[in-house]
């Protein structure tokens, strides 16, 4: 990484704090761009960030990585004061589903999306354990390929894959949908609230279905789907093909076609533009709050 330049992020949520304090490490100089006024300065100027207003100052450097919600991201653009900087976008949504290129044609825009959530991208870099990401050169320059390719391997990312903004959008959105955010958190609790309505003790199904669940994933990833299943008990082995006979029907693979088949729909994107985050949220947390799951976490999470 010869040459490094200096990087300007937008935002200072989690995941930016997680890119700022992975390329100071890594000897870039940083600095954070937020609108004035924002209680972020504070938090930024405190791990030694430089700070200015994207809104009324210019950006100096070369590279601007926008980490603010994707909602804002056209707002961003409008008010940036030097668009001829390479922009980087960690997810492919904002420039999808909001046509950024045909909004901004003269602009520069790549994808570099790591595959972690934001503590994840921090403990791997400082562990210097492996980390993969995705980019997208489509809306820039070829040249501009090693400054992603250094910025990469700067935020730790060590598997660097090529893609398209729009296939990294539909393959997320699609796993979080089918999978992440759905079937994992959602079943675990059904699980856990099932044991529980039948009279067992709440800490056996707590860590039956909620602690092993962690366990279950990191062996799958430790030695492959066919390694796993030779070396899982008989017990296990018969359970599991219990219950994929019984769960997996073709009811359950149609309704996983059905989410493919929305997300691909630009009609779909739109929809997730102008969904309303914050009652959703809002009912979610609701939920959640009153899931005897949750409260059994609160009260054995100091276990873990």
């Amino acid at each position: 990484m010869e040459n490094k330049k200096n990087i300007s992020i937008i935002g200072y949520g989690n995941q930016a704090r997680a890119w700022a304090l992975n390329l100071k490490d890594s000897g870039y100089k940083v600095t954070i761009g937020l609108r004035s006024g924002s209680p972020s300065k504070n938090l930024a100027t405190a791990k030694g960030f430089s700070v200015f207003d994207y809104e009324s100052e210019p950006i100096e450097s070369e590279i601007c990585v926008i980490l603010t919600p994707d909602n804002t991201h056209i707002q961003i653009l409008e008010r940036i004061k030097n668009p001829n900087c390479l922009f980087v976008f960690a997810h492919g949504f904002s420039v999808t589903a909001g046509n950024l290129k045909t909004l901004f044609p003269k602009t520069k825009f790549a994808l570099l999306a790591p595959k972690a959530i934001a503590s994840e991208l921090r403990f791997r870099f400082e562990t210097n354990q492996s980390l993969a990401a995705f980019y997208s050169l489509e809306f820039c320059d070829p040249k501009d390929e090693k400054s992603i390719k250094d910025l990469a391997e700067a935020i730790g990312i060590r598997n660097l894959y090529p893609t398209t903004f729009q296939e990294e959008t539909q393959a997320d959105l699609f796993s979080e949908q089918a999978l992440l955010c759905s079937v994992l958190p959602y079943t675990i609790n059904l699980a856990f609230q099932t044991l529980i309505e039948r009279g067992y003790k709440k800490e056996l199904a707590f860590y039956e279905c909620f602690v092993e669940a962690k366990l279950i994933v990191d062996a799958l990833l430790k030695v492959g789907p066919e390694a796993f299943f030779d070396f899982i008990s008989p017990n296990a082995l018969i359970g599991s093909e219990k219950g994929r006979l019984e769960l997996i029907d073709n009811d359950f693979k149609q309704k996983f076609q059905k989410l493919l088949n929305d997300v691909q729909d630009p009609k779909h994107l739109q929809d997730l533009s102008s969904a309303d985050v914050l009652n959703t949220k809002k009912s979610v947390n609701e939920f959640w709050k009153g899931q005897s799951l949750n409260k059994v976490y609160q009260e054995l999470k100091e276990t873990l």
